[in-house]
C-alpha cells in the first residue's frame, strides 16, 4: 500500500503540469539564463493559474541571474478569483515581470496585465474593461440567492477598482460606469491604454529569452 501511495504522489506533479510546456535553449545552464518568457493564452481558470504560479516559482528558484521575465497574454478572461491570485503572484515575483498584451487582454485577464510595473502592448492589440459576471444557479430567482449575487458582484467590482487604481489613472467615476454597464465598457487600443497609463509602452516585437513556458487551454489531442 505504501509503495502504491508513493508512486501516486510521485505522479501528481506531472498530472498538475499536464498543460504546461517548456522550451530551453540547448546547452544553456540555469545560471546563464538572463531572460525568461511565458505565454498565457485562453481562458483563466484555477488549473491554469496554478500552472502559471508554478512556472513563476520555478523560474524564480532556478534562474538566479535572470533579470527579465516577460509574460505574454492573449485571453478573453475567466475566473476572477483565479485572476486575482495570479495578480498577486506576478507582483511578488523576484524576477521583475513585464506583462505584454499579445492580442487581446479582456475582463479578468486585465488583472494579470496589471500585476506588473511594466505593462506593454504589442501593436494593434486591445484591452477590454467591463462589468464582472456572477454565475447564477438554479435557485437564482430566490430572494436570498439574488442578494448573494449582489454581494459577490459588489465584491468583484471593488476588487477590480482596487487593482485599476494601482495601474491606471482612471477616475472612480469612470471605473464605476465601466464596471456597472456593458454599454459603458472600455475597449482600449494602444494609445488609449497609454493615455490612462494602463499600458506603459507599445512594442512591435517579442523579446528573446533562453527559456520559454507555454500555458494554454486543453485541446482534444491533449485530452486523449
Amino acid at each position: 500500500m505504501n509503495k502504491r501511495l508513493c508512486l501516486l504522489l510521485a505522479l501528481l506533479p506531472v498530472t498538475a503540469m499536464a498543460n504546461l510546456k517548456t522550451l530551453t535553449t540547448p546547452g544553456v545552464a540555469p545560471d546563464a539564463v538572463t531572460a525568461v518568457k511565458m505565454y498565457f493564452s485562453g481562458n483563466i481558470n484555477e488549473e491554469k493559474i496554478t500552472e502559471l504560479t508554478m512556472a513563476l516559482d520555478e523560474a524564480n528558484m532556478r534562474f538566479k541571474n535572470a533579470h527579465d521575465l516577460y509574460l505574454y497574454l492573449n485571453s478573453g478572461g475567466g475566473d476572477l478569483d483565479s485572476a486575482h491570485a495570479a495578480y498577486l503572484a506576478i507582483k511578488s515575483s523576484r524576477i521583475p515581470v513585464t506583462t505584454v498584451d499579445m492580442s487581446m487582454t479582456a475582463s479578468a485577464a486585465t488583472l494579470l496585465f496589471c500585476g506588473a510595473k511594466n505593462r506593454v502592448m504589442l501593436t494593434d492589440t486591445t484591452i477590454l474593461i467591463h462589468p464582472p459576471t456572477v454565475n447564477q444557479n438554479e435557485k437564482s430567482s430566490a430572494p436570498d440567492s439574488l442578494e448573494l449575487k449582489r454581494q459577490w458582484s459588489g465584491h468583484y467590482v471593488d476588487m477590480l477598482k482596487n487593482v485599476y487604481r494601482q495601474c491606471s489613472t482612471l477616475s472612480d467615476e469612470a471605473m464605476n460606469k465601466a464596471l456597472y454597464s456593458e454599454d459603458a465598457h472600455l475597449f482600449l487600443n494602444n494609445q488609449e491604454a497609454e493615455n490612462i497609463r494602463m499600458a506603459t509602452a507599445t512594442e512591435e516585437q517579442i523579446h528573446a529569452a533562453e527559456v520559454a513556458y507555454f500555458i494554454s487551454d486543453v485541446t482534444g489531442r491533449d485530452k486523449g
